[in-house]
């Protein structure tokens, strides 16, 4: 039993495999760090920007690792570089404008990202990893949703919710819970109707429904909505 247990566990036999295994997870993590030189290569002065151009790779590596902003935008990305995941300092990313249709799991290790731009993307299905970080911006315009998705409604800590230019049919009646909401801006989708509850949000400041088909009761619902409300 105990040759058995020892043969799945060969970390037990040889501590040094282990220390191996953790020595090529180091290399690799440089190895996608420094491959930002070669996904932004379009990007003029990008590196120069982040002023690390004429940096060691060491040097380069630290600094990268301290990054808190990263703008992807429009860089022809068909999937996330799996480079982001070690920039775990990032607050604000910007992938807008590129051709994902999936966010990976790992988008959950940001642990301190803020705002997250997902618009002028192919994403059809919501990540619903992105419920364990706690954003307070998340835009979505100009995707592929046809509703929005109840993990959505539990991402309490969002300010500001984009969903511009999909194909939304229905605001559920959770909107309510996102009490810390600001601006939900929704315009040019195919909405019809729209919840009371959206009454109930208490920081709500901006609400954008334009270019939707809403009917009456919609209409006035919105009529009832608090005057500090800007409405458009």
């Amino acid at each position: 039993m105990t040759v058995t247990t020892l043969a799945l566990c060969p970390v037990m036999l040889d501590p040094w495999v282990f220390i191996e295994t953790e020595i090529k997870k180091v290399n690799q993590r440089e190895e996608e760090l420094l491959s930002f030189e070669n996904i932004v290569p379009s990007k003029k002065g990008f590196f120069e920007d982040k002023k690390i151009g004429a940096l060691t790779e060491k040097e380069k590596i630290d600094e990268i690792l301290n990054w808190t902003t990263l703008n992807l935008y429009q860089m022809g990305l068909k999937s996330l570089p799996n480079a982001i995941r070690h920039l775990t300092n990032l607050k604000v990313l910007d992938l807008a404008g590129n051709h994902l249709n999936f966010i990976p799991q790992w988008i959950n290790e940001l642990i301190h990202l803020k705002e997250l731009n997902l618009g002028r993307n192919e994403i059809k299905n919501f990540p619903v990893e992105l419920t364990q970080i706690a954003l307070e911006a998340l835009n979505l315009y100009d995707n592929q949703l046809e509703d929005i998705p109840n993990e959505i409604y539990q991402m309490k800590k969002l300010k500001k919710l984009f969903l511009d230019d999909n194909k939304i049919k229905i605001i559920s009646c959770d909107i309510k819970n996102l009490k810390d909401l600001e601006i939900l801006s929704m315009t040019s989708n195919q909405l019809e109707t729209i919840p009371l509850e959206i009454g109930e949000l208490p920081l709500l400041k901006d609400l954008c429904l334009y270019d939707n088909p809403l009917d009456e009761g919609s209409s006035e619902i919105i009529q009832q909505l608090p005057e500090t409300i800007r409405i458009s």
